[in-house]
């Protein structure tokens, strides 16, 4: 089979660019090729260069042919033809592997073909000086409060800062040096040892297919909000104070008590930083300038914070709303927190001004129960008709891009008892569904606050068209809880040709799991397939992913066998389709070996155990085998940090079912 080895958009300055996970599951499936995504060291972490050899820069560039090694050695063990490996690659990540072309690399063997999208070795954005490097590695090292006189030093002390730290210090530096910088390869006379000009006119031995493709103006409107902003920080105050008049940008804010703000230096909100300079600014000119940034930013920011700690700058931060409250609703009022990464010196708030009218209608969550809910906002419409508070409820959540839904509800379950409406950063799990006729479950469903509410006391889920786009904008939500980690083994994945669907089936329960919760899918596997193992009758759990959760069926032993002259064969019966099938491993189930996981024996190394994978291919299904998270070198931490990669020995057994 062909291969397709690809590479994300390093970007040469973002360090989370491959953080988000490229799936190839629909290309292998529709193509009938092996499709590779590797990982790669970005920014700083890839391409710190100091001038000698404690860092001499191109780790990330090492790290591309480190996997490219790697797939040439092990992927004939998955099926794959070693002499018939494409490259592929976007934006920064091409960038960076068209590099290999003129290399050594090109000699190796390593790949026959080259698919670059939207750059090349020869972009303004590829390498850059030694001097330049050296220079960016001096002024970030002085940043982070690390000593800069020799380059041991300055390695020495970046190896030991927290990841986050120097990501954020990279950002300020590029942000504050303009539009045009970046951390790049550089010429090491090592793996890189000539200007590519040079290297160009130079003969080579093997000949490669190479296909580019560009769009017009490409890179040009990322360029240009960064031009904006480097215009906008150096223009003066009266012409950016003119865009909101003095009185009127006041009006929009008010002034935090710092009783309300709690600061955790592991928060992950997102937030924007600017720097104001003294030399054009007093300290309440950048007040201003930093609450009208705050107004222009509508769907980001709520939150404004003026650091007065520099010489030569004023720190403007803009947070979204980062209100986290008590998920106990007998006591929510009083624990309404704003999270903060650290304590801010003035922080200002957006006053909120409701809509008079609702931006659309608010679905009503057919469950009964709401555990791990992450809320946003608290309001007490005790004193309010109920439908009027009903209304302002939904009012409240169209006012917030991070409110994904809302609880309204009577919290005593008495007439004319208190009556709250739950803004909420996540619907959490939602159990005991209201319709359910399932003599079967597995959730107690019992408890108080899991009775039926007289309309319209209940959960309710945002309009899809309503939830928030921004990336990074919303906090992240993770379940106050962790699912028992020990049933997770017991658990056998199946191909969807194991089962059929017959939608009269009655003993099922459904569950559902928000996707705003981090790494929703992961979460919500871990959760029910726990919870089906504490159920001695429970056998089966199905996922589905949906528009706003990750859909759980829970079943019994619905399993139902054919007997003939060839023998016999059994399948499980299932309510409705399911992409995520899983059953208990105790049960006695015959099935066939291509409904099993997958596993592949790697040389010196021992078993990869992955997982099947069904893809939906217009209205047919087709099954492929996912391996994940295999380690291609040993992991760049502490020591390891700004080298080049080195060897990873795993032995016997790796469980390549879950990303890393």
């Amino acid at each position: 089979m062909s291969v397709l080895l690809f590479f994300h958009n390093g970007g040469s300055g973002n360090a989370e660019a491959g953080k988000t996970i490229i799936d190839g599951s629909y290309l292998a499936a529709i193509s009938n090729t092996i499709v590779v995504t590797a990982n790669y060291r970005v920014g700083v972490f890839g391409f710190l260069s100091v001038g000698s050899s404690e860092a001499s820069g191109n780790a990330g560039l090492l790290d591309q042919l480190a996997a490219l090694k790697w797939v040439q050695q092990n992927i004939g063990s998955f099926g794959g033809d070693p002499s018939r490996v494409s490259v592929g690659a976007d934006r920064g990540g091409a960038d960076i592997a068209s590099i290999h072309l003129l290399t050594e690399a090109i000699n190796m063997g390593l790949f026959r073909s080259v698919l670059l999208m939207g750059g090349s070795a020869f972009s303004p954005a590829s390498i850059i000086t030694k001097r330049r490097a050296q220079a960016q590695a001096a002024v970030l090292a002085d940043d982070v409060g690390c000593p800069s006189s020799t380059s041991e030093e300055i390695v020495a002390c970046l190896r030991q800062l927290p990841a986050r730290v120097l990501n954020d210090a990279q950002t300020k530096l590029l942000a504050i040096s303009g539009p045009f910088q970046y951390w790049g390869p550089v010429v090491d006379e090592v793996y890189l040892q000539e200007p590519l000009a040079k290297a160009l006119q130079r003969p080579r031995l093997q000949k490669v297919d190479l296909l580019i493709g560009s769009a017009q103006q490409d890179g040009l409107i990322s360029r240009a909000k960064a031009i904006k902003f480097l215009h906008e920080i150096s223009s003066s105050p009266s012409v950016l104070i003119s865009t909101a008049p003095h009185d009127s940008t006041k009006d929009l804010f008010y002034l935090m008590d710092d009783s309300q703000i709690r600061s955790d230096p592991n928060s992950s909100i997102p937030y924007q930083q600017y720097w104001v300079f003294r030399q054009k600014y007093s300290v309440e000119e950048a007040k201003l300038w930093c609450l009208t940034r705050c107004a222009q930013e509508d769907e980001f920011c709520q939150m404004a914070d003026l650091q007065n700690t520099a010489d030569t700058y004023f720190t403007c931060t803009l947070y979204p709303e980062a209100q986290i409250c008590d998920s106990n609703t007998e006591q929510i009022l009083e624990n309404c927190r704003t999270e903060l990464p650290w304590q801010p010196q003035a922080l200002y708030r957006k006053i909120v001004t409701l809509r008079s009218t609702v931006k659309s209608f608010y679905t009503r969550v057919p469950f009964r129960k709401a555990e791990g809910i992450s809320v946003r906002n608290v309001t007490d419409m005790s004193r309010k008709a109920v439908s009027d508070g009903f209304f302002e409820c939904e009012r409240w959540c169209d006012a917030d891009p991070c409110c994904t839904g809302f609880g309204f509800l009577n919290v005593t379950q008495l007439s004319g008892g208190k009556i709250m409406c739950l803004t909420l950063n996540s619907l959490g799990i939602q159990t005991c569904a209201e319709e359910s006729r399932s003599a079967w479950q597995i959730s107690n469903c019992s408890l108080p606050g899991t009775e039926v509410r007289i309309h319209p006391f209940g959960w309710y889920q945002k309009p899809a068209d309503l939830m928030n786009t921004v990336p990074n904008l919303c906090p992240t939500v993770s379940l106050p809880f962790r699912p028992e980690s020990e049933y997770l083994d017991t658990w056998q994945p199946l191909n969807v040709s194991s089962v059929l669907v017959d939608s009269t089936i009655s003993n099922f329960e459904a569950v559902h799991v928000s996707r705003e919760i981090s790494n929703g899918f992961a979460t919500a596997k871990d959760y029910c397939l726990s919870a089906c193992s504490r159920n001695q009758t429970c056998a089966v759990v199905t996922l589905e992913i949906r528009a706003s959760a990750i859909r759980c069926l829970f079943y019994p032993d619905t399993q139902i066998c054919s007997h003939g002259l060839e023998g016999h064969s059994c399948q499980l019966l299932l309510k409705e389709p399911a992409t995520y099938i899983y059953r208990k491993q105790d049960l006695v189930l015959p099935i066939s070996e291509s409904d099993l996981a997958p596993s592949v024996y790697i040389p010196s190394h021992g078993d990869l155990i992955g997982k099947p994978q069904a893809v939906r291919i217009g209205t047919e299904w087709k099954n492929i085998s996912q391996f994940l998270g295999i380690p291609y070198a040993a992991p760049p931490l502490a020591e390891r940090r700004f080298n080049p990669p080195e060897p990873f020995a795993w032995e016997k057994t790796w469980n390549a079912t879950v990303a890393r």
